[in-house]
């Protein structure tokens, strides 16, 4: 059976997941794949954080559920890095680090952004 709250992100492309810069350990030990921003339709992009989760072996994948990170309702917030596609997103300890990317007018951001 499954957990899943039916909450997931919005569909969206150019996104960073944790991925490539490891998965994030709670204080449990568990394990989870985390996505930040990206580019929705038509065009608007998002400072959103979701964790995928929490992981383990191909047959408890049924359990894993979408859990936003946020908890403001918002999809824009100034408490969270500037919204941006086309970035990287890198897990250093229990901290999300969030480099580069472009904004609407793709521009490129050369700030680091932050979330823990």
């Amino acid at each position: 059976a499954s957990d899943f709250s039916g909450a997931a992100p919005s569909p969206r492309c150019f996104n960073a997941d944790s991925t490539g810069g490891g998965v994030l350990c709670d204080a449990l030990g568990q394990e989870w794949l985390v996505i930040f921003g990206g580019l929705c339709e038509p065009g608007y992009r998002d400072n959103e954080t979701w964790m995928l989760g929490p992981l383990g072996p191909a047959h408890t994948a049924p359990s894993w559920g979408w859990h936003p990170v946020q908890d403001d309702d918002l999809v824009q917030s100034p408490s969270r890095p500037t919204a941006r596609f086309h970035h990287t997103l890198t897990v250093v300890g229990q901290t999300l680090i969030v480099h580069g990317g472009h904004d609407r007018t793709l521009t490129p951001i050369h700030a680091m952004g932050r979330q823990d």
